[in-house]
């Protein structure tokens, strides 16, 4: 004779339960344990598809630089120009009124950027708050020098550049930033493209409004609008 199981017993399936989940029910809470081939493809699956988004986001980020990179070498000239003009006056140096504008970001992961920037604000500043003033282009680099130097900091602006480059919205700009007084030296600290992965934090000394006045002979040769001699 053969034992039949109860009819009110169950019957326990080796092939329906599986030997994997099986063999999973036997193994210490937290040890690590083989993937099943159902979850290796899934896994595959996940990593290809997070491999594409990638890609994507990677060529998406290589135009936006491109397109900058195409307005930042168009504005270049202007700069040059400008630069050669206050070559000509005597060398700026630091007094008792100057300013300071650190150029920073507004959005993205741009922290060694902007705290390069920072740093050399901080390395100007701390010898003597009192004889400056702070202004910051772009949000990432405003909490910083706001609560390092709340006495000193004057104003913040946003929103910088996210439109094309013109000279209304730079003008705009400069003259919020000459409201906030007169200075003997404005330095300005930006970053300096080289390429995708290098930069150079520089400082860019502009004098203040009286330097040019005490040496208009240097300015004979050239020729500005409104003028009346």
């Amino acid at each position: 004779s053969h034992l039949l199981p109860h009819k009110h017993a169950s019957m326990f399936s080796l092939q329906r339960y599986g030997l994997a989940a099986a063999s999973r029910a036997f193994v210490p809470a937290g040890a690590r344990q083989m993937a099943t081939l159902k979850e290796l493809r899934l896994r595959i699956k996940s990593v290809s598809s997070i491999s594409k988004l990638t890609k994507t986001q990677s060529m998406v980020a290589s135009s936006k630089l491109r397109a900058a990179n195409r307005k930042g070498e168009g504005a270049r000239p202007y700069a040059e120009a400008t630069q050669k003009l206050f070559s000509l006056l005597p060398p700026a140096t630091a007094a008792d009124n100057n300013l300071v504008v650190a150029v920073t970001s507004d959005k993205g992961m741009c922290g060694p950027i902007n705290n390069q920037v920072v740093k050399m604000a901080k390395q100007l500043v701390n010898p003597g708050p009192e004889q400056y003033r702070v202004v910051t282009t772009g949000t990432k680099g405003a909490p910083a020098l706001l609560g390092l130097y709340p006495d000193q900091f004057s104003m913040s602006v946003k929103d910088l550049g996210k439109r094309e480059f013109s000279f209304v919205e730079a003008g705009l700009v400069v003259d919020q930033i000459l409201k906030q007084g007169d200075f003997q030296t404005v330095q300005i600290l930006f970053n300096k493209f080289k390429n995708a992965m290098n930069y150079s934090v520089t400082n860019t000394v502009v004098p203040g409004s009286e330097t040019p006045r005490s040496s208009l002979d240097q300015f004979a040769p050239y020729e500005f609008e409104g003028a009346q001699h």
